[in-house]
């Protein structure tokens, strides 16, 4: 996505992670591979996507490098629901 972004356009200011999974299971009933599959997407996705955002964004010339990451959370950060115990873990409301 990055690479396509810098192809088409020849930098990168602005990502935006947006993208959450979830697994509508309580917690007592979420499998180990439910678990882990919501936290690789939540989680390890926007890691990924802001560790390559940062490196393109650093190699852009200093007098306009100007670099932006928005990492969504979720009210269920702070008030979890039964459904959603793994997605609520994976989506605090706090930057980065």
């Amino acid at each position: 996505m990055i690479a396509k972004t810098i192809a088409r356009y020849g930098r990168l200011d602005i990502l935006v992670n947006n993208a959450a999974t979830y697994s509508g299971t309580a917690l007592l009933d979420t499998s180990a591979e439910q678990w882990d599959h919501v936290l690789r997407v939540n989680l390890t996705g926007m890691f990924n996507g802001c560790k390559r955002a940062i490196r393109q964004m650093l190699t852009q010339e200093r007098a306009t490098k100007c670099g932006r990451l928005i990492n969504l959370g979720s009210q269920h950060g702070i008030i979890s629901t039964r459904g959603d115990s793994p997605y609520g873990v994976s989506k605090p409301e706090r930057s980065i």
